[in-house]
């Protein structure tokens, strides 16, 4: 029986260099890809069109909406480099999202929700416009950081994680509130009551956990230091003369650069389809 794991690699170059379809293209200029997809996940556009299934590389649109199951999680890898984790059961909405590369200080993203667990690693756009997140009972704005948002049948929670700054602004007019110290979190409840209060470590985990999946024994290779978001491929690690040691190497450079990541995949692509494994990550050629 193979030993088969989930390697998480930092690889969003690849992504963004895929070649949209003549389908994707229909539905106008792509937003996004779907960097991780693990289980039934369905992408609806807003305007009561098809739901259809996502798969790895797929593009996202903006007035779509990306619905989760219970045993099904996903990562976006958006065009400006930032990043949104989707959790089991959840529904998250792109309403806006303007990104030029040319102009990255006049770009805009709005998203909205009132189901789930999500993690967002800001990008380009949040360290000079911060992003929206529009829920039921109130706006969060995230600036250069990194939150994560949880619904609960009581209410909203956001917990900061690190960065520059997050508000929530309650929709009833009520005052906003600020975080910028890490593990710290604002829960607005059902009644429109507030509460700010530090997380424990244990507890800001458990969200990482459910998001990432590492309760099922996902394998991950951390891309901290590349800033930028991962693309999952399946291998057989009991396969002959399979080496992710060379990979691992460059993913912890600082310095690493998109091409030095592109050819140690294609190596390890290579060594994949030599050894008879398989992989699920399309080709950047």
């Amino acid at each position: 029986m193979s030993n088969k794991r989930e390697i998480v690699v930092a690889a969003s170059a690849l992504s963004m260099l895929l070649v949209p379809t003549a389908d994707a293209q229909d539905k106008g200029e792509r937003k996004g890809v779907a960097g991780y997809v693990r289980g039934n996940v369905r992408a609806i556009p807003t305007n009561g069109g098809r739901a259809i299934r996502v798969r790895v590389g797929d593009a996202v649109f903006e007035n779509q909406r990306i619905v989760t199951d219970r045993r099904s999680r996903m990562q976006l890898m958006m065009v400006d480099k930032s990043s949104i984790t989707i959790g089991p059961n959840s529904d998250l909405t792109i309403d806006q999202y303007k990104f030029k590369k040319e102009e990255p200080g006049v770009g805009q993203m709005v998203l909205s929700s009132a189901k789930g667990l999500f993690r967002f690693v800001g990008g380009l756009l949040s360290k000079r416009n911060p992003v929206q997140v529009r829920t039921p009972t109130a706006t969060i704005g995230i600036r250069g950081a990194i939150v994560y948002l949880e619904f609960t049948p009581a209410g909203m929670q956001m917990v900061f994680f690190y960065g520059n700054e997050a508000t929530v602004t309650p929709n009833d007019g009520g005052v906003t509130e600020s975080v910028t110290s890490p593990g710290y979190s604002i829960t607005i409840n059902n009644d429109g009551s507030t509460e700010k209060k530090q997380l424990s470590a244990a507890q800001v985990a458990a969200l990482a956990a459910t998001l990432e999946g590492s309760a099922d024994g996902d394998v991950t290779a951390s891309s901290a230091t590349l800033g930028i978001g991962p693309t999952v491929f399946e291998v057989d690690l009991d396969a002959p003369n399979l080496d992710l040691s060379e990979l691992e190497r460059v993913l912890r450079v600082d310095d690493a650069d998109f091409d030095s990541i592109r050819q140690v995949l294609d190596q390890l692509k290579a060594s994949v389809a030599g050894s008879g494994g398989g992989m699920a990550i399309p080709s950047a050629n």
